[in-house]
């Protein structure tokens, strides 16, 4: 099970991409300090998020960055060397595929 931190302040987004990664059979967090982090989800227009998304990766390098955003395009962004990047709303089988793509190991199916 890989830990996916969710940066973003749109509380809809933080729900819809907590339960697909919880639906893939990872862990979502919302806050740095909470384990090892294995991805970041970020949107790169919010300051704030951008900051949490800069720590982690201070923390560890390497950890994979995708970007979802509201649609503004932000300088910062680029710094990151996202994996993905997707416009809001959050087309949900693209990003899937991203997700695990990112975290590269088998995950649950989302069909019921």
């Amino acid at each position: 099970m890989a830990t996916v931190l969710i940066a973003d302040s749109d509380e809809h987004t933080r729900v819809v991409v907590g339960a697909l990664v919880e639906a893939l059979g990872h862990r979502p967090v919302y806050e740095l300090g909470r384990g090892d982090i294995d991805l970041v989800v970020v949107e790169p227009a919010c300051a704030e998020a951008l900051a949490v998304a800069t720590s982690a990766r201070t923390v560890r390098r390497s950890v994979p960055v995708i970007c979802v955003s509201a649609g503004r395009r932000t300088i910062a962004a680029p710094t990151l060397t996202p994996l993905a990047r997707f416009d809001k709303p959050l087309p949900v089988g693209p990003f899937v595929r991203a997700l695990t793509r990112a975290l590269k190991g088998p995950s649950r199916s989302l069909a019921a």
